[in-house]
């Protein structure tokens, strides 16, 4: 598996990733997170053509299949009191035919953040998605804080130090 810069190219494959994972979601009974009404809109086209510009967007690729995605952000002011000391990700999502590359991509992150020079390596999730929480902790994100974004979104702040 590769990881690289994402491209023009790539954003609709990203988009189909992402409304998959959306549609998946709700199959699971999770009403709370990643609508795809709201997903689709908040993240359009412009939204990832912006992240490519920015050099902040990277896709996994087996072969020439993108199956998996994730922008790494120097700032996070929305959620976090940015100290200059991380990188944020935002946008994680993989094609649910592969196991293991959510977990390659985060590792993929934390070399990024280190070549930065970064100490820390921040995330958001929803707080009340405790299997998705589970799952950052057992990869190093620890809980520092939660912040509600909306009255649908409190957020469970994480990090992992580097």
């Amino acid at each position: 598996m590769d990881i690289v810069y994402a491209k023009v190219k790539d954003i609709l494959w990203i988009q189909d990733i992402i409304l998959k994972r959306c549609i998946w979601i709700r199959s699971l009974g999770i009403t709370y997170q990643w609508d795809k009404n709201y997903y689709m809109r908040e993240y359009d086209y412009d939204y990832f053509t912006k992240r490519i510009k920015d050099k902040e967007l990277y896709v996994a690729k087996i072969k020439d299949e993108t199956v998996g995605v994730i922008v790494l952000k120097e700032k996070d002011i929305s959620r976090f009191e940015d100290d200059g000391k991380a990188l944020y990700i935002h946008n994680l999502a993989t094609d649910r035919k592969y196991k293991g590359i959510g977990a390659e991509l985060i590792d993929f992150a934390k070399k990024v953040a280190l070549k930065k020079e970064k100490q820390y390596l921040r995330l958001d999730c929803v707080k009340k998605n405790i299997k998705l929480n589970d799952y950052y902790e057992k990869l190093g994100f620890y809980p520092v804080g939660s912040k509600i974004i909306s009255e649908d979104y409190e957020a469970s702040l994480r990090e992992m130090k580097l």
